[in-house]
């Protein structure tokens, strides 16, 4: 999939029903990432996130952690 322009940004609740879809696909615990959806950077596609990857902020450090791509 090729986007033009993309937008990176932090997740926000109207994209929590095609995170979940991408977490259970990816066969990361729903109910755990749920909770910690604002930890996600999501990359823009027209009509939904096309990729999605987490990055957990422990003091002056960033962890990146369960990445996913939607791929059609």
């Amino acid at each position: 999939m090729t986007t033009p322009n993309p937008q990176v940004r932090r997740a926000n609740i109207e994209d929590l029903p095609q995170l979940v879809l991408l977490w259970r696909k990816e066969g990361y615990s729903v109910a755990e990432y749920e909770k910690r959806f604002k930890e996600f950077q999501v990359i823009d596609a027209p009509e939904r996130p096309a990729a999605a990857v987490g990055l957990q902020v422990v003091g002056s450090r960033g962890c990146l952690h369960s990445e996913g791509v939607c791929a059609e």
